[in-house]
């Protein structure tokens, strides 16, 4: 990117601007959304601005009269029917001033995805092909991808200095993507730094996915973007830019606009505030070990939504893939889902693009920590993404099965519990966790699969393909009591898919140590209380293990309770434990079940 007099930085003030500016994310090698191709920034409200396309049109804008913003819309200069990628060079100049430019060169157009979240959106490709094991292929992460091109957002809690707390509307305010900025390394974080990860030097500029490169961005987001590829859902030829803008730790509130969290409910006795009191430096040392010292975690509603989302609002996107709850594990199914649905509403609005895809991977196995909040997030993620499906245009990525404890190896459980209960294990006798990413499985670095489940999503809700894509998992139709105090469940046809063509089978999870056998009597569970006693958390409704047989045949699990009850069971839960040990997948996409809460047993005994 050329300058000419003008200028990428972030200037104080909210006064109309009195010189031509852009976001710093228009830089060399930006890749446009193909289907709403926008440039836009900043000029004097008396000006006109000019958007000279090298060899194509030239276009023209009127700034905002109160706030000079203007904004474009080029014609794409790719062929969408072959998905041939081309690259332009676009120079912007103003009327007042025609020596004041700004030169953007190898300007492409293509698929462009924003990638946010938390600590397992932050995951580093080299994290994930790290250890030795087969958990994510290093030879994607060490090849040339001349279509694929990556920008990292700074991970920074810096406020734009007339913004100085988040109480104010952030709608008008100058994006603030610093173009020049360098404090792209570790640093010290217990100073300004505020940086996520030690390899983190992609810094605010687009680069190609390649060697040296590729491996310190979000490897979720990149094994994305090489399924789609890989899968001939996207055109090897057409380009795919990355945006990353994610923060280890971090809780929803965090990225949510201010607007957002009106009629929500507020945090409760029974809510787990994970960034705050007197566990929190031990839970952050858990994640990121002791070497980084006093870990800063951002706090404050909206604080990374003003200072890593505001600035690249109003790109052209064609979805955002988001991988955040564990911060939020102790919100309640109410509180989650109402912010969490708000969120995407308000992103959305603020974005004036539409409807775009929203997808979100689910909370993954969560190994030895905290069992009692894990189906509370899911559950909320699942409800306002895929339980509204095509109205919302959401979809949901699996990842319970993909704990990563052990190293990718068969897993002895009673070593496991002795880790997680600060015991020493036999290691003569036993097979202890190799993670290096702590949290027990939390990290997983099964990133590559995750990423494949998540571009069937991407293509299913971005009709990349001219056939139906079956992203999902099997679905439960019914569950039934039957003689002799079992429980039959049946399995329906998928939110996207025909269950005669899919067929079902069952498997051990990810370093399942008791995996699919009898004594995984913790797979589903099932409560005589349809509902938490009044004014009780959810970890109290009194669920129940069970033995389970799977008949692939006729599709259906039965269960028997391990404790019987005269009183029949009102409801059953699948996938709710720490550590799930078997799942139920589809044959058709290798998909498994979503895990679900109080679906309704009828019949009686």
């Amino acid at each position: 990117t050329r300058l000419v007099g003008a200028t990428l930085l972030c200037l104080a003030g909210r006064a109309a601007s009195t010189a031509l500016q852009m976001p710093a994310i228009f830089k060399d090698g930006v890749v446009l959304q193909h289907t709403n191709p926008v440039l836009f920034g900043y000029a004097p409200p008396t000006d006109t601005v000019t958007v000279k396309v090298e060899g194509g049109q030239a276009y023209t804008a009127t700034p905002n009269s109160q706030t000079g913003r203007w904004s474009v819309r080029v014609a794409p200069c790719d062929d969408p029917t072959t998905g041939i990628r081309c690259e332009v060079s676009i120079t912007v100049t103003t009327s007042s001033d025609p020596s004041t430019s700004i030169r953007i060169d190898s300007v492409t157009f293509g698929e462009v995805f924003l990638c946010s979240g938390q600590s397992n959106m932050v995951m580093s490709v080299a994290a994930a092909t790290s250890g030795g094991i087969a958990a994510s292929d290093p030879a994607l992460m060490n090849k040339v991808w001349p279509s694929i091109r990556l920008f990292n957002v700074i991970s920074t809690l810096e406020m734009p200095p007339w913004a100085p707390n988040t109480s104010i509307p952030q709608r008008d305010l100058w994006p603030y993507v610093n173009a020049t900025a360098t404090r792209c390394g570790w640093g010290d974080v217990s100073g300004q730094e505020n940086h996520v990860n030690p390899d983190r030097h992609i810094c605010q500029t687009w680069q190609t996915a390649g060697p040296g490169i590729t491996d310190s961005f979000s490897a979720e987001c990149f094994f994305t973007a090489v399924a789609l590829i890989e899968s001939g859902a996207i055109p090897e030829d057409r380009a795919i830019g990355l945006v990353e803008s994610a923060y280890s730790g971090t809780a929803m509130e965090v990225w949510t606009p201010p607007e957002a969290f009106e009629g929500c409910p507020n945090k409760t006795s029974d809510t787990l505030d994970r960034t705050r009191g007197p566990d929190a430096d031990a839970i952050r040392r858990g994640v990121f070990g002791d070497s980084l010292g006093k870990w800063i975690l951002p706090d404050g509603n909206s604080c990374l939504w003003n200072s890593m989302i505001n600035p690249i609002v109003g790109v052209g996107l064609r979805a955002v893939l988001w991988n955040q709850g564990e911060t939020n594990m102790g919100d309640s199914f109410e509180r989650y889902s109402c912010i969490f649905q708000n969120m995407i509403k308000a992103w959305r609005t603020r974005w004036g693009q539409g409807d775009f895809p929203f997808i979100a991977t689910q909370l993954g196995d969560q190994g030895g920590s905290w069992p009692i909040y894990i189906p509370q997030p899911r559950d909320a993620q699942l409800s306002i993404l895929s339980g509204l499906g095509r109205t919302v245009n959401g979809g949901v990525v699996s990842s319970y099965d993909q704990g990563d404890h052990c190293g990718g190896g068969k897993c002895d459980g009673p070593c496991i519990w002795a880790q997680h209960s600060g015991n020493t294990c036999n290691n003569e006798t036993h097979q202890c966790c190799t993670n290096p990413f702590g949290f027990f499985g939390v990290h997983s670095r099964f990133k590559q699969e995750i990423g494949r489940r998540a571009a069937l999503v991407v293509a299913s809700l971005c009709n990349l393909t001219t056939a139906p894509v079956d992203w999902d998992g099997p679905t439960p139709a019914s569950a039934v009591h039957s003689k002799g105090g079992t429980i039959t469940i049946s399995w329906a046809t998928s939110r996207s898919g025909d269950l005669a063509v899919r067929g079902l089978y069952i498997n051990g999870t990810r370093d399942c140590w008791e995996c699919c056998t009898a004594a995984a009597h913790d797979v589903f569970q099932v409560s005589t209380m349809a509902t938490p006693p009044s004014g009780a958390p959810p970890w109290q409704q009194q669920w129940v293990n069970t033995t389970f047989v799977f008949d692939a045949a006729a599709s259906t699990v039965t269960l028997t309770p391990v404790n019987r009850s005269a009183t029949p069971y009102a409801v059953v839960r699948y996938g709710a434990s720490l550590w799930p040990q078997c799942a139920i997948y589809s044959a058709a996409n290798q998909v498994p079940a979503f895990t679900f809460s109080n679906l309704s047993i009828t019949g009686s005994l």
